[in-house]
């Protein structure tokens, strides 16, 4: 189950408890307390039974109140409960579960989807063969396991503010196949223990420990279980940096980081090998070579990939290490122009090993870039210790020892093309992209040509498909088969089901100069299913084969035999320059050696080298060839040098800095983000003087990412200021940037990716991946679940679309007093019941979703009109298009709508569309019209002006209504838990640089909405001239601020203001992004949606 909504059942069951008449006996209750651990006892809630029949199959939905639904689909879906228990920080907490009575809950069998019986639209969903695969699944079949299974399902560390959590998952129901019998648990005792004695600090109360008091017996409105212990301890880690001479002292004290107090340059690389900077190198990056020792040059980096999620930002996941270089012609003190800095680099992306010492065998590939940042700076520091060189270690071949002319050797083949995020299983790297779609019947051929391949050797094969769906027929015909052939013949094959992984092994097959492998997945007839279709896609394939130690332009990269000890002599041919080659033992890529004194032999190119080097078993020594003559230049050379700006950070660890209201954005929206910094700065609800400021992603990426921005990056920046930032701790968070999908490009589509979103998401119950901002909130570490930040985004694309959006639309708009004719006013659209030439399984059942929403969600004074495609004709005999449905839709967003609601089909087989998500005669037209949702959030806040910390609790909805793809339109599904009032909270709107109090129909201070006065619903030009708004029609004072109209007096559209859209191509154009908080519109001339 997703951590967002996880965090939304767990505030559910507090409130049940919270909300239960019976008082002590109905929530969770500490029944004793030591200094070593407490026990808890923990009622469950009377669970609710609904059967149907689905498919002919009589199955059960089980529920709790406030419970969640978290095994993966096909699973038996048995509700959870989730609750925080306090536990002390600086002890490694423990917990147990003893389970107390049971009563039964009758013969029954659960559903294999979350809310398939309650929710239609799950129901509608899957057919009647994916229900009956996951029947035949051995959680299913009477001979799998009893219903013995313990209570506890997880136990995770997280925190909740300044309190050490424990943040515990149990599962109360529980159901034996074999008997089919399902039975309850009455209540689960819970022992909670740790070794190192800790008293609570009794009698301590919210104003000295942060925490909000507790409203009945042991459960706080924080949702938090147990005595309280003392706050969470300053942090101490690390040592205080050294700074130039002459250079003023940062307060700063912690892990090795870029910071400004020094001259930094970042060098980028994407392969590994040799590289060289020259002095004209530096020159054009910015730098004065003058007066530059060049024996204090010294260069740095982190690991490279992605940062993890899971070290604290204190202990330094992004810290930079020195690496050992050569600096040619040094001793002079100056550097010349014939003088070269060389390091030897990695790239970010290949196998573990390569790219640092002790890496993992598997093959790694950062999410947003392949180019590895290493950071050269010179002068004193910032380590005390002296620059670091390459060493030289003697090799001349002067012991009897074996020659080594080839070994083993790996190569690693993979092109990202197709993009399926889905496909996920936890125990694997993350594909998301594919080498190739197979379907039934289908082969094809991957001309090979190995490097420095030995004819006639034997090689192996690795190679990983993923199936994609199911097939309805029993064994002896799986869902999936692919077969291997190496140069025409057989080498492997294998068969699965489900989509899961496949990993398909091929050995002992010979190698040769150039060589095919061919892939395919064969077409087979299934007697029960004579609809089966068989289709995988290919993630990679290695391979393993003979290699002759062959240099190739004077580079060879390879690794010694990890069955070979002792003494050895290398022999490598092919070499024609031996002036200018080095031979590196480069198995610590940060600490290479350089190996001196070989042999060389043969009277003219190409030459042979032998080099004789002492090896041992196990872990086995890499090396390589490289060349001076041949080193490339870094791809980029850049001097740090962040432009400034009156509300930018200049230097982000500087504890003296301070902001309530912090902006996080791109460089190329700095203008913008001064606009709404500026106008913050004097307008922020809750604060009577804010401070604002403004942090840039390339300060971020420098100084907690090592020159990689990711989302982790920007995590750790805002777990850094929340704890460092000394005058204020940030309680507001807006993102101004958009985020894509595709930040390396592999679509071509050319999409930004300014401010990255968090895109490790998945849901195992659907299954899905999606994304969320969520996860900026999460600052106390893997598994918190409270948010401790209220975070917006602004997804500008362009510094034109970030100025409307500030100026035009949130300023415009809480300088508007008055209420604007199309506010009142909603659009509703529904799908036809046809699917291009065939029936629509769902019928008419768009067209009465939207009746529902007009009959009982939009209030009274709400005027609508209505574009229903089964009103409209086809256009031609295809059933593909109905212009005059999209001329009607079009004519009524000119006309102002502040409620579009779209109502149509989710499966790959739509019919037609009055929004074109794909055109197909422009590629970059795929940026279209975006579709939005309004999320919520609650906060609380110790005190005006940000005396306390924030603690942001809300959830986002499950990826399928969140952040959407870039060019595409995802489908907005709405699940039954999640169906409220939509209306945005105070820090959503405070986030993204709105009034939160403005349109809501809230005074300042209030945190619920109230009901519309006569007035204002009299200027709706509704009936309630004489009568108050009944409750239902609260939301007809909830405007979305991303909707106010650019231009127009005071921010009304006037008759050349209003919004409008080109019947003719308006909705195949590049259209701005919108947000799931607030839509932009570049220029008054366009328009947007909402749902």
């Amino acid at each position: 189950m997703s951590l967002p909504f996880r965090a939304l059942s767990l505030l559910l069951l507090f409130a049940v408890w919270a909300g239960v008449a019976s008082g002590e006996a109905a929530v969770p209750r500490v029944e004793s307390v030591t200094a070593t651990g407490y026990r808890v006892t923990v009622p469950v809630p009377e669970p609710e039974i609904r059967i149907e029949e689905v498919f002919g199959e009589n199955l059960a939905e089980i529920s709790l109140p406030g419970g969640a639904f978290d095994s993966p689909a096909g699973a038996p879906q048995l509700p959870s409960i989730t609750l925080l228990l306090r536990v002390p920080w600086g002890v490694d907490p423990r917990v147990t579960a003893s389970p107390g009575a049971e009563r039964s809950l009758g013969a029954l069998k659960p559903v294999p989807l979350p809310h398939l019986v309650s929710d239609r639209a799950v129901w509608r969903s899957v057919s009647a063969a994916e229900i009956a695969s996951y029947l035949e699944r051995p959680e299913y079949s009477p001979r799998g396991a009893g219903a013995s299974q313990p209570p506890l399902w997880s136990a995770v560390t997280s925190a909740a503010g300044v309190e050490r959590v424990l943040q515990v998952t149990l599962r109360p129901i529980r159901w034996d196949p074999r008997s089919g019998q399902a039975t309850a648990l009455e209540r689960v005792t819970l022992e909670v223990s740790w070794e190192k004695p800790v008293r609570p600090e009794l009698g301590q109360g919210p104003a000295s420990t942060g925490a909000v008091a507790p409203i009945r017996g042991e459960v706080g409105r924080d949702g938090a279980v147990g005595p309280r212990y003392a706050a969470r301890p300053a942090s101490t880690s690390g040592a205080r940096p050294v700074v130039g001479a002459g250079r003023r002292a940062s307060a700063y004290a912690g892990p090795l980081r870029v910071q400004p107090t020094r001259p930094w340059v970042r060098l980028g690389v994407l392969r590994p090998g040799l590289y060289a900077v020259s002095p004209a190198d530096l020159a054009s990056a910015g730098v004065s070579v003058s007066g530059i020792d060049p024996a204090s040059f010294r260069v740095f980096r982190r690991n490279p990939g992605d940062l993890p999620e899971s070290v604290d930002v204190d202990l330094g996941p992004d810290s930079l290490r020195e690496c050992a270089i050569v600096v040619t012609g040094e001793g002079d003190a100056v550097f010349d122009p014939g003088d070269r800095i060389y390091v030897y680099a990695t790239g970010a992306t290949g196998f573990g090993y390569d790219l640092t010492l002790g890496g993992s065998t598997n093959y790694l590939e950062p999410q947003r870039s392949d180019e590895e940042s290493l950071w050269l700076t010179w002068g004193p520091g910032p380590v005390p210790s002296p620059a670091r060189r390459m060493a030289v270690r003697d090799a001349a071949p002067v012991s009897a020892a074996p020659s080594v002319t080839s070994v083993r050797h790996r190569v690693h083949y993979e092109e990202n093309r197709v993009r399926d995020f889905n496909l996920f299983d936890p125990s694997l790297r993350w594909e998301r992209w594919f080498y190739r779609l197979f379907t039934q019947g289908s082969r094809i051929a991957f001309p090979l040509a190995l490097p420095g391949s030995e004819t006639g050797g034997q090689g192996s094969l690795l190679l990983r498909m993923w199936g994609k769906g199911i097939s309805v027929g029993p064994p002896p015909v799986d869902d999936h088969y692919t077969n291997l052939f190496w140069d025409g013949a057989l080498v492997a094959s294998g068969s699965w089901n489900f989509t899961t992984p496949k990993d398909l092994i091929a050995s002992r097959f010979t190698v040769r100069a150039s060589d095919t492998l061919q892939v395919e997945v064969p077409r087979l007839t299934d007697p029960l299913d004579p609809n089966r279709f068989d289709q995988s896609e290919l993630a990679w394939f290695e391979i393993t084969y003979p290699r002759r130690l062959r240099a190739i332009n004077d580079t060879l990269q390879f690794a010694a035999d990890s069955a070979v000890s002792g003494t050895v002599h290398y022999v490598v041919d092919g070499i024609t320059d031996t002036t200018a080659v080095w031979f590196l033992d480069r198995t610590d890529p940060e600490n290479p050696v350089r190996y001196g004194n070989g042999a060389y032999s043969g009277a003219s190119a190409p030459f042979g080298l032998t080099l004789e080097d002492s090896v041992a078993a196990g872990s086995p020594r890499r090396y390589a060839l490289v060349s001076m003559a041949r080193a490339s230049r870094p791809a980029t050379i850049t001097r740090y040098a962040p432009a400034s700006s009156p509300h930018a950070a200049d230097d982000l660890l500087e504890p003296a800095n301070g902001a309530d209201y912090l902006i996080v954005s791109h460089p190329s929206l700095t203008a913008a983000a001064e606009s709404l910094a500026t106008y913050r700065a004097g307008r922020l609800s809750g604060f009577v003087s804010p401070r604002v400021a403004i942090a840039t992603t390339d300060r971020i990426a420098a100084q907690f990412g090592g020159g990689y921005l990711d989302p982790t990056a920007i995590r750790n920046f805002l777990a850094y200021a929340t704890r460092h930032w000394g005058p204020a701790a940030p309680t507001y968070v807006c993102l101004l940037g958009d985020a894509s999908l595709d930040p390396k490009n592999y679509l071509g589509f050319g999409t930004q990716d300014l401010v990255p979103t968090y895109a490790n998401y998945y849901d195992t119950s659907v299954p899905v991946q999606y994304v969320s901002d969520d996860f900026y909130g999460f600052l106390d570490g893997p598994g918190d679940q409270i948010l401790d930040l209220a975070v917006g985004r602004l997804p500008a694309k362009s510094a034109l679309e970030a100025l409307t959006l500030v100026r035009g639309k949130i300023q415009a708009y809480e300088a508007a007093d008055e209420l604007d004719p199309w506010r009142a006013r909603a659009l509703l659209c529904a799908d036809d019941s046809r699917k291009r030439d065939e029936d629509d399984p769902l019928g008419n059942q768009h067209v009465m979703q939207m009746e529902r929403k007009d009959t009982q969600h939009i209030p009274y004074p709400i005027e609508r009109s209505k574009v229903y495609l089964n009103d409209y004709a086809f256009a031609d005999t295809t059933h593909q298009s109905k212009p005059a449905a999209r001329d009607d839709f079009i004519a009524r967003i000119n006309q102002g709508n502040c409620r579009p609601r779209v109502g149509r089909r989710r499966r790959r087989r739509a019919g037609v569309s009055i929004i074109r998500c794909r055109p197909p005669d422009e590629r970059e037209a795929a940026q279209h019209l975006r579709l939005f949702q309004l999320h919520r959030r609650q906060v609380r806040r110790a005190g005006p002006g940000g005396a306390g910390r924030a603690s942001a609790q809300g959830t986002d909805r499950r990826g399928r209504r969140g952040h959407r793809g870039d060019g595409e339109c995802v489908p907005l599904r709405e699940h039954p838990a999640e169906r409220r009032d939509r209306r945005p909270a105070l820090s959503d709107r405070a986030a993204c640089g709105l009034d939160p109090h403005r349109r809501l129909g809230l005074r300042a201070g209030e945190e619920r909405p109230r009901e519309l006065g006569r007035a204002e619903i009299r200027a709706l030009g509704g009936p309630g001239a004489g009568a108050s708004c009944p409750a239902r029609e609260r939301r007809v004072g909830e405007i979305p601020a991303g909707l106010a109209p650019a231009g127009g007096s005071r921010g009304h559209p006037g008759p050349r203001a209003r919004p409008r859209l080109d019947p003719g191509h308006a909705l195949d154009r590049n259209w701005p992004l919108t947000s799931t908080r607030e839509a932009v519109s570049p220029d008054p001339d366009r328009a947007e949606l909402v749902q």
